[in-house]
């Protein structure tokens, strides 16, 4: 089973951000993807549908980041 850190792309500030979750999925990707690419072709796993529900801090702004969007939350492989 992998351990992936989460990161946002902040439409706000132009970075990214860290969720402060870690998830853990036995089939996820070897490299940083975003979640969209990881499940194209594949029903998102319940903690990631979840999670893409939450909202963020920006660190820079002070403003939520919804998570809403696949395409800007990527998934980070733990060694």
């Amino acid at each position: 089973m992998g351990q992936y850190r989460i990161l946002v792309f902040c439409t706000g500030c132009g970075r990214t951000h860290p969720a402060r979750a870690t998830f853990s999925v036995d089939d996820g990707p070897a490299e940083k993807t975003t979640v969209a690419d990881a499940y194209k072709d594949k029903p998102l796993p319940l903690e990631l549908t979840k999670l893409l529900k939450k909202d963020i801090l920006c660190q820079e702004l002070a403003t939520p980041v919804t998570l809403e969007n696949a395409d800007n939350v990527y998934l980070i492989p733990i060694d």
